[in-house]
Parts: structure tokens; sequence; C-alpha cells
């Protein structure tokens, strides 16, 4: 064989090696691309259950706005939130030979199923787990091989949107009805009585009993700041901090009046807890307890 036929085949033999290399670089593509089984496509979203055991949070869409469980309003911000980082998530890779029956044990005990519908249909249904340094998020499908998810561009950890607590799911607004169906306010200091008042109709305008002049400008903002209150945090009611909280006296007592007598009523306590209509606690950062705690006096018109 002269040196001619030796470099034809030498350039064979690399030609055929290099074919053989596309081949398989090009399968091995193919077995680690990842199905995004997550997402949920273009339908209207109407429902979100996330479960673990018997907890779960159960978010529904109806007449215009989200709500938690039957009656209580959602936080929808924080819903669609939710929606986008599952739309935007993208696995980054499955579970290797080595650890993926340790993590699909992990996944099957310690995660949370998650399901989307719209309307009747689910969308999509799958496990979510979150390692305990809380680094990373893996996604499974039923009898499927986890994978790795996170978005891409933050170092946000996913699983800390999966909450099963409704509670994380609520609107954080407290005197949570129509405004336009207020009547009354009044605000008790059970160990400061002088302090003590009450908003009431006057003459088309809003006044306080036994202060004259009043500051209505003062009334107003006092009213608009108390219908916008937000609590930072709900708290999952049971157990014994309801119970002691029920049996101390609290600091302040206020109480939203609706044309109907319905009364919405927040007991306000020391370290920023609160219980409201003596069945849900609440907890306030110190930013609020300016509003919460406003005295009498705080609405007497000052004279120049």
């Amino acid at each position: 064989m002269d040196r001619r036929e030796i470099r034809l085949w030498t350039s064979l033999f690399l030609l055929t090696a290099l074919s053989v290399a596309i081949g398989l670089f090009s399968s091995m593509d193919q077995k680690i691309a990842i199905d995004p089984f997550w997402r949920f496509g273009n339908d209207p979203v109407n429902r979100i259950l996330i479960s673990k055991g018997s907890e779960k949070a159960d978010l529904t869409f109806q007449s215009g706005t989200w709500q938690v469980g039957d009656s209580l309003r959602a936080n929808s911000d924080r819903i669609s939130v939710f929606l986008a980082a599952l739309a935007r998530a993208q696995g980054r890779r499955y579970a290797s030979p080595e650890q993926n029956d340790s993590l699909v044990r992990l996944v099957v005990k310690e995660g949370v199923r998650v399901e989307i519908f719209s309307g009747d249909k689910r969308l999509t249904e799958f496990l979510a787990f979150g390692n305990p340094e809380k680094q990373e998020t893996w996604f499974m499908k039923a009898k499927g091989v986890p994978v790795q998810v996170a978005i891409p561009g933050y170092r946000t950890y996913l699983f800390s949107a999966f909450d099963v607590d409704p509670n994380r799911w609520r609107d954080l607004r407290v005197f949570d009805f129509n405004w336009r169906n207020f009547s009354g306010f009044k605000v008790e200091f059970p160990k400061d009585e002088s302090s003590s008042f009450s908003i009431e109709p006057a003459d088309g305008w809003f006044g306080i009993p036994g202060i004259a002049p009043v500051d209505t400008a003062r009334i107003n903002d006092y009213l608009d700041a108390v219908s916008l209150l937000k609590a930072d945090e709900y708290r999952t009611s049971q157990g014994p901090l309801l119970d002691s909280l029920i049996r101390v006296d609290p600091t302040a007592i206020l109480s939203a009046r609706e044309t109907s007598g319905a009364i919405h009523r927040l007991r306000v306590f020391d370290q920023g807890l609160a219980m409201l209509d003596d069945k849900q606690v609440l907890f306030f950062g110190r930013s609020k307890s300016g509003l919460l705690l406003t005295r009498k006096g705080a609405f007497r018109l000052k004279s120049n």
C-alpha cells in the first residue's frame, strides 16, 4: 500500500469516526431533551390546587377574582407571579442514575402535588420538591424521573412559591368588605379609655363624639388608611397561639361596622400580633403600629 492509499484510508477513517461522533452527540442531545411537563399552554387557568396529605391550598377564579377556598379573597398578584414562574421555568437536568432512587423517594414523601385546571380540564399535574438547603427545586411526573428546574437569569428558590398553607395565599387586606357599605368605626383602648373614640356620620361628614372642633381631613386620611390596611402575614389559626390570645386583654380593639350591622373586629396585641374576628391570627410589622394605635387626641383640630 503506497503513501497515497494510506492517506486515503486515513481520511476515510477520520470521516467515519467524525460521523459516528456526530451521531452519538445527536443521540445524546435527544436523550437529554427535557419535556416541560409543568407547562399549561394557552388555556385560561381558573383553578390551582397545591396539596400535601390533608393540607391543601385550593385557589379558584370566580366572578373575576381569585379566591382561597370557598370565600376568602386571594392575593391575585402572588398567583400571577406563581403562574408566570411556572411558564418561565426551564429544566436544567434529569436526576443522575446514582441519585434517582433516593431523590424519587424524597419527592414522593416531602414534595407537594400541583394540579392546574381550565374548567374541568386538568392542564398539568406533577410533584414539586425543594432540597433542605433551599438551593434546588425538582419537578417530577408520576412514575417519572425528577427534573431540576430553575428560571434562567434568576437565583430564586422556586419551591418557596409552592405553599400548601391557604393563609399564605390570602389577600393581606384586613377589613375586606365593600367600604361603600361602611357606617362607622370604633377604637377601644381597654387600659386607657380616655383615648378610645368612634367615628360616626354627622351632617354628611364623619365626626368623633366628644371632639370639637374635629379635624375632618385627618379623619378621612385615617379611614382611607384603615380601609387599605394589610397584614404582613396571616398565621395558621390552630394551636396554642390562638387559644392564648383569646385569654389575653388586647392593647386596642378596632371595629368596622357595615350598614347591614355586620361588624369586623381586630384585636391588637403586643409584638405585632393581632386577631381578626376571634378566629384568625395576623402579624403586623412595626411600621403599622402608629396607625393601629391612633388615639382620640390625634383628631382634635389644632388652632393656628
